[in-house]
């Protein structure tokens, strides 16, 4: 009889290790199942919020349905971006400590002034909610994801701007009519094409550098930018491009000293330069004669005019209205420092260029030359855009300033992880 019983409690503990077991990888699968639906659902969340942003503006002008979808997509892309930033805040996530709270004054500075400014000189915010909530929104859900899932981010960035570029291209081929109509291509008007060149190529060569995979999409990305900058009618796309293919070629040469000069120099050069081309061409024409670089000296007249009315705190973004003799009544001083004064006069101008060197102060701490060339190169391409165009109307610069910004905190992980030994394919951090 004790045999017996003790071959039953044999099989009663097998069999019930049997179950436990069972349990165990019901259980386990259960968990994978759950985490990859995660996974799946912050990739969709990170496509909805980005394709929002980056929503393609061509056609805006010309139809009322394309404009309200194109609008509704931007400002759901704001709701989530902030309903992503409360969910890490109450999980009470590293992600907001260190380096972010370091400049965050001067980052959001810029932005609270804007806001201020703009209700007391207008009495009103009824245009101009791009500038006013949009772009700090874009800050925002760059710097938290390049935090949480740089990979991720970056490569669905180049996704979408891959299908973007390729769009514009075949609908180019197919409406030529339509860009000498509206002077205006599938990704919005040409004026924003350089700043589009600028992230596409900042985006894609730091994405190959940090992970090394993805080549051929990331060289197709690259080419096609390229392309699309040099066939435009834009002078600043044109430039810009070149730009970049100089600065490979001082890399290349083992010039890179060029680009590794502290990046507050370039910012500096590029004010001065900014209020001498503005003086010589509008002010004082006797100087240089002919300096009218495509009309803009009809418009920073124009504006100039308005400033010495207002020159302290201007009138609010989107606040005045400029005139020339071709048009009436547009608010694009095809210059950031012009813009600036009309925005926010003396007071948003030192702003503006504070925050811009809160974004860039890291730059100078990157110790590996390759990253550091990047980032100045692609800096010195935005600063020389805002020459002849107000980056600040558009949300693309806040987007390239919010990687450049990242830029040191994953190099410095990047080789931390490579250090100890581990395979770098991008970090996740989840709130």
């Amino acid at each position: 009889m004790e045999k017996k019983d003790c071959k039953n409690y044999r099989r009663k503990k097998c069999s019930k290790n049997k179950e436990n077991t069972e349990y165990d990888f019901s259980q386990a699968g259960e968990k994978m199942m759950k985490r990859s639906l995660t996974v799946s659902l912050q990739s969709v969340l990170l496509y909805v919020i980005i394709i929002g942003f980056l929503f393609p503006r061509g056609y805006i002008g010309v139809s009322e349905t394309y404009h309200k979808v194109c609008s509704a997509t931007m400002w759901l892309s704001v709701i989530l971006t902030w309903l992503q930033w409360i969910k890490c805040s109450r999980t009470r996530s590293k992600l907001f400590k260190g380096k972010i709270e370091k400049y965050a004054l001067q980052i959001t500075t810029y932005f609270i002034l804007s806001i201020i400014i703009t209700m007391v000189c207008r009495r009103s915010v009824s245009s101009g909610l791009q500038q006013l909530l949009a772009a700090p929104s874009v800050c925002v859900f760059m710097i938290l994801n390049m935090k949480r899932n740089p990979k991720k981010l970056l490569d669905n960035i180049v996704n979408v701007l891959c299908v973007e570029f390729t769009i514009n291209l075949v609908m180019t081929l197919l409406q030529p009519d339509f860009y000498g109509l509206y002077h205006t291509i599938f990704l919005g008007h040409i004026q924003v094409v350089s700043q589009y060149g600028v992230l596409a190529i900042l985006v894609s060569v730091l994405s190959w550098m940090l992970y090394h995979d993805r080549t051929k999409r990331i060289v197709y990305l690259f080419i096609i930018t390229l392309y699309t900058m040099l066939t435009t009618d834009a002078e600043a796309a044109v430039f810009t491009a070149i730009a970049f293919l100089i600065a490979f070629v001082i890399y290349k040469w083992k010039l890179s000293q060029v680009l590794m000069l502290p990046s507050e120099v370039y910012i500096i050069v590029m004010v001065a330069l900014s209020a001498l081309i503005v003086y010589f061409s509008a002010v004082n024409t006797n100087f240089l004669l002919y300096l009218d670089i495509n009309g803009r000296s009809f418009v920073w007249k124009s504006a100039l005019e308005k400033i010495e009315l207002r020159p302290i705190f201007g009138y609010g973004i989107d606040g005045v209205l400029l005139s020339t003799f071709w048009t009436k009544g547009f608010n694009y001083a095809h210059n950031q420092l012009v813009q600036n004064l009309l925005d926010g006069g003396v007071i948003l101008m030192i702003s503006f260029w504070g925050m811009i060197l809160g974004f860039a102060k890291d730059i100078n701490k990157i110790k590996i030359t390759r990253y550091r060339v990047l980032c100045n190169a692609s800096l010195i391409a935005l600063l020389f855009i805002m020459l002849f165009e107000s980056t600040t109307l558009y949300i693309y610069m806040y987007m390239i300033l919010s990687i450049i910004f990242s830029v040191r905190t994953l190099v410095k992980d990047r080789e931390e992880i490579i250090n100890n030994g581990f395979n770098y394919k991008g970090k996740t951090a989840s709130c």
